[in-house]
């Protein structure tokens, strides 16, 4: 193959992949919007669960405008800082633990976590709703198995491990101005 033909072959390709990108590539973002909210946010809130640091988001478009909720989840302490009353109300109800400035964070990535609450709002069954946690009281039997995981005779079960939601959520905060999305 002569040098020019194969400079030619390579720019078809590199333009291909140029295209392929640019078509494909919105979308793997929209595709990975719930693994990112798996990720960043559901150690604080739950869709549809019930509240946990953070408020419970679902139908949180109906109490917010999008407009609202964009500046907030771009950059949390920027509108609290700003004397805003709903902000600060949520942060009396978090206890005063400030939600984090989320990492990689774009406009794109934050509508498509807006449009995946309200869609997730709308249905019966919700992915994002949390763990159920039991209001029972804790058994003789139950007090044995706590002391037995403690003490390293017994296990946990695999579905029950995640990470501490303090965890996550001071881990995020580290680096919260450095990643903050300006809208």
């Amino acid at each position: 193959m002569s040098d020019t033909t194969q400079l030619a072959s390579n720019g078809h390709a590199a333009a291909i992949l140029i295209l392929a990108v640019s078509i494909f590539g919105g979308a793997t973002q929209a595709q990975d919007t719930p693994d990112y909210f798996r990720q960043n946010c559901m150690n604080c809130h739950t869709i549809g669960g019930g509240r946990l640091t953070g408020p419970d988001l679902k139908d949180v478009t109906k109490r917010k405008d999008r407009d609202w909720l964009a500046k907030f989840i771009a950059n949390p302490k920027r509108v609290i800082d700003s004397g805003d009353p709903y902000a600060r109300k949520i942060l009396e109800e978090s206890r005063n633990v400030p939600m984090p400035t989320l990492p990689g964070l774009t406009k794109e990535r934050l509508e498509n976590l807006l449009d995946l609450i309200e869609a997730e709002s709308k249905k019966e069954a919700l992915q994002f709703k949390g763990l159920e946690i039991s209001n029972k009281p804790f058994t003789d039997a139950d007090r044995a198995l706590g002391r037995a995981i403690f003490l390293g005779h017994a296990r946990l079960k695999p579905e029950t491990r995640r990470a501490s939601p303090a965890t996550a959520c001071t881990t995020h905060q580290l680096s919260a101005e450095a990643n903050s999305v300006q809208i």
